[in-house]
């Protein structure tokens, strides 16, 4: 932790856990300690992380090189690498990488209890392209990639977080989420 005296770094591996390699040493990098995970990008050529003064950064994995993108936190790469969506000011955004063009996929929390975030966001991108799932306080909802309203997938589902997707399938982790789903699924 960088306010303890430490260096954080951003580092990759493979799966075996040998060739660990430091992308880029920060004094800090990660905004908040957080949980937030950094997200790679599909060609695995760039990581996006939220960096401190809350904005989403970008770092190239091979030379570390690193650019400040968009004021936001806890980016998701599309399914092609070209867009990264986030939140900002309590709604999910998303914006092309090549030219930034931010636009609002929910809407914000003083507009919305739908698209206000009351808690952590932790986007995923669906591998098809078509929906975004985050979490807005005890709720794990899913937004078109397209914006519109979200519909609620887990309800009060206290500590349900987003993790991935196997195929087309969602996988979250959680406590506390053995009551029935909600009838949106």
């Amino acid at each position: 932790r960088a306010n303890d005296g430490f260096e954080e770094h951003l580092a990759v591996m493979d799966t075996s856990g040998a060739n660990l390699r430091v992308v880029a040493s920060y004094e800090k990098l990660i905004y908040n300690n957080s949980i937030e995970p950094p997200a790679w990008s599909p060609d695995e050529q760039t990581i996006a992380f939220s960096a401190p003064d809350t904005t989403v950064a970008l770092v190239n994995v091979e030379s570390g090189e690193r650019k400040h993108l968009i004021k936001g936190r806890g980016p998701t790469f599309s399914p092609d690498g070209s867009e990264v969506a986030y939140e900002y000011d309590g709604a999910l955004w998303s914006t092309a990488l090549d030219v930034l063009d931010p636009y609002p996929l929910t809407l914000s929390k003083s507009d919305s209890n739908l698209g206000g975030t009351d808690g952590h966001m932790l986007p995923l991108w669906s591998p098809g392209g078509d929906w975004i799932i985050y979490r807005n306080g005890s709720t794990l909802w899913k937004v078109s990639a397209y914006g519109g309203e979200p519909k609620p997938l887990l309800e009060d589902r206290d500590w349900a977080f987003p993790v991935g997707w196997v195929d087309l399938t969602f996988l979250f982790v959680g406590i506390n989420v053995l009551k029935e789903p909600s009838s949106a699924v």
